[in-house]
Parts: C-alpha cells; structure tokens; sequence
C-alpha cells in the first residue's frame, strides 16, 4: 500500500511538473512573439522617420532650388551683361542634359544591319552575329567620338529599325 501511494503521489508530482513545464513555454514564446513585434515596430518607425527626413531635407533643397531658379529667371528678364551670362549658362546647361537641339559641323556615321551584298553562300559560311548591330558596338562608338573630343552626341533610329545615325 505504501508503495502505491508513493507511485500516485510520484505520477502527481510528475504531471504537476509537466503542467508547470509547458505553461513556462508558452508564456516564454507569448513573449518572444510580443518582444520581436516590438522590435520589428521599432524598425519600422526608425525607417518611417530615416524616410521622412530624408524627405524633408529633399523637399527643403527643392524649395532653395526653386528660389535660385527663380532669381536666375528675374535675371534673365533684365537687359544687362549678367543676364546674358546666366542665359549662355542655362543654354550650356540645356545642351550638356540634352535638352536642346545641337547644330554645327560633325560627322554623321551610319551603321547598317545584315549587310544584302553577300550572297546566301557566305552568309552560311560566316557567322550571322557579325552583321547585326549590337549595343556593345554603339558604346565603342560613342566612346571612340567622346575621347576624341565631340562636344555632342546624338543617336537616332530612323523608321526602318536598320540603321543608327549618330550626329556630332
């Protein structure tokens, strides 16, 4: 008899303990839950903030832009030797972002795809990869005129969609 009660008393004791163990578990993952949300809110709101700032600044530098363009384009109204200056030098500006059309002396290159001249023959024998214009080919290009000095460049695609004209 005494050994039976012993057993309960153990086979109580254990299921206690069990209960106990897996209530602490469930509490300590609650909590981690919880915590890693905090946490995450809390990068968020540190992003939100690093966002708005960012934003802030951008929209304040915009704004003393817009003054400065402002004052330029009052003196651009007035007739006097700056004004020319600051026209000659939004003129520059315009042409070095490309939005103005350039004029003058240059060199107009044509490049022609898949070149009919060659017979169907050499066409097999050949490979077809060399006859076709390639973005590599319109960097070497526009590489090759800007080291030597072109002050503008344009690349236009006429209708057909075979050849590239560049205009210096």
């Amino acid at each position: 008899m005494k050994k039976k009660q012993i057993a309960i008393t153990l086979g109580i004791m254990c299921f206690a303990l069990t209960l106990a163990i897996s209530i602490q578990l469930r509490t300590v993952k609650n909590s981690n839950t919880t915590i890693s949300q905090s946490l995450k809110e809390d990068g968020l709101r540190d992003e939100v903030l690093t966002w708005k700032e960012k934003y802030d600044n951008s929209y304040s530098e915009l704004t003393q832009v817009a003054k400065e363009l402002e004052e330029v384009r009052k003196q651009a109204t007035q007739d006097n030797a700056a004004s020319q200056a600051k026209q000659q030098e939004i003129m520059q500006n315009d042409m070095l972002l490309g939005m103005v059309d350039v004029v003058g002396p240059g060199v107009e290159i044509t490049l022609i795809e898949n070149n009919p001249s060659l017979s169907s023959e050499s066409k097999e024998i050949l490979d077809l990869n060399l006859f076709v214009v390639h973005q590599r080919d319109l960097q070497q290009i526009v590489n090759a005129l800007n080291n030597a000095g072109a002050e503008a460049i344009a690349i236009n695609r006429t209708k057909n969609c075979t050849n590239f004209k560049y205009y210096l």
